[in-house]
């Protein structure tokens, strides 16, 4: 049932990720790097905002989710699926109406529209559950409904898309594909939850809030330096960067939906210290030794794979990939500490006291790109992987500063 799960998941996850990549022939050279990375600039503020209000809360959710089935008879416990999609929908609500708002400050004319457009997908975010079918480990019906949506995407991009006129096309589709994903999901989900209303009285922002700090830090962490390069530098800058970002967080994503796979067990492993040791040492070895792999194959055929698909306008420089490879492997290891011993064991802050780390690394590095813009946007990507390694020291000495391997 486990490697099913972890299956199903990777298979989620490489899809997500050669999805997109299939439509970069068609997108890049119908859009080329000025109106791809006009593009790239308005989801990042998207993500930003949806990541630190309604998605960046997945893990709490699925720990929530599978905590509440365990304990079923606790007396006054309330279903946990409404609870916490009331929870999402006010997350939902206030990075909506924020990306609104930057819509109409930051930006005007075609710019504007772009934001716009991308806060639509910000506010119906809420009906985001893909945590459920992790905490259930039944994630088989992500997995088609994503394959079908994809096809259908990939279909009308190559119908629709010719030049860089029709850079609103492609952000209306993008933005309908995800909508449509997460409702398709939600209408899965709902229908094997007891539907009942919930008084905002009975969400737990409380304990919450490591995961809210986490999903600043983490926001940071995947957007900022989008943010900062499409201010700074050209969009066709961004454009560049925003791709090896798009490899990145596909690699990542990879390694995210294992780990989201394996958490649920190791939750329940946590009830006995014992078991969580030998079913972390079981699982251990084999994900670092897949993310060292990948990390290389990364930093040695990613520039050629991305120059044959984007085509002539775009020039990727050999030296690109490799950073993005030890940016993964560094990533890739923070995400498992965090999910497979952190969370079960409900010390979450960890990771927030380590983000913080990483996070204020990263700004000193984006301040450091915005003073001497002659470093150019793969500054970005070095301020990344630095900040991400020493986040991973960090994570290992404070765990065994408080004592976590001693207890597991």
């Amino acid at each position: 049932m486990i490697r099913r799960g972890i299956a199903y998941s990777v298979g989620l996850q490489v899809l997500a990720g050669v999805a997109p990549l299939l439509m970069l022939p068609i997108v890049l050279r119908s859009l080329g790097p000025n109106a791809y990375g006009s593009y790239a600039h308005a989801l990042a503020l998207s993500g930003l905002l949806t990541g630190l209000f309604v998605t960046g809360f997945a893990n709490h959710h699925t720990r929530d989710y599978v905590r509440s089935k365990l304990t079923p008879d606790v007396p006054g416990q309330v279903p946990p699926f409404f609870r916490l999609f009331l929870f999402q929908l006010i997350g939902a609500m206030v990075a909506g109406f924020a990306n609104i708002a930057a819509g109409f400050l930051l930006a005007s004319g075609t710019q504007r529209t772009l934001y716009l457009i991308a806060a639509v997908g910000t506010l119906l975010s809420c009906l985001n559950v893909d945590w459920v079918f992790y905490a259930r480990n039944d994630i088989g019906p992500l997995f088609w409904r994503t394959l079908i949506v994809r096809i259908g995407v990939i279909a009308l991009a190559a119908l629709l898309l010719r030049s860089s006129d029709d850079l609103l096309i492609y952000a209306v589709l993008i933005q309908a594909a995800n909508v449509l994903s997460s409702l398709i999901g939600f209408i899965l989900a709902s229908r094997q939850e007891e539907r009942i209303w919930i008084s905002p009285k009975k969400i737990d922002f409380i304990n919450s809030r490591y995961f809210f700090a986490s999903n600043v830090i983490g926001s940071i962490q995947q957007y900022a330096d989008q943010i900062v390069v499409g201010i700074v530098f050209s969009k066709a800058d961004l454009a560049y960067l925003s791709l090896c970002r798009q490899v990145l967080s596909a690699a990542v994503g990879v390694s995210t939906a294992a780990c989201r796979a394996l958490m649920p067990y190791s939750v329940r492993a946590a009830q006995n210290a014992r078991r969580l040791t030998a079913h972390v040492r079981q699982i251990a070895r084999p994900y670092v030794l897949i993310t060292v792999l990948t990390g290389v194959g990364m930093g040695t055929l990613g520039a050629p794979i991305m120059q044959w698909l984007a085509g002539s306008r775009f020039h990727f420089p050999n030296w690109l990939f490799p950073v993005c490879g030890a940016c993964f492997v560094a990533t890739a290891i923070a995400v498992f500490i965090d999910t497979q011993i952190s969370i079960p064991i409900n010390k979450e802050v960890v990771t927030t006291r380590s983000n913080v780390a990483v996070a204020l690394l990263i700004l000193i590095g984006l301040v450091g790109l915005w003073k001497f813009p002659t470093v150019g946007y793969v500054g970005a990507l070095w301020a990344l992987f630095i900040a991400e390694s020493v986040g991973v020291f960090f994570m290992l000495i404070i765990h065994k500063k408080i004592g976590t391997f001693r207890e597991i």
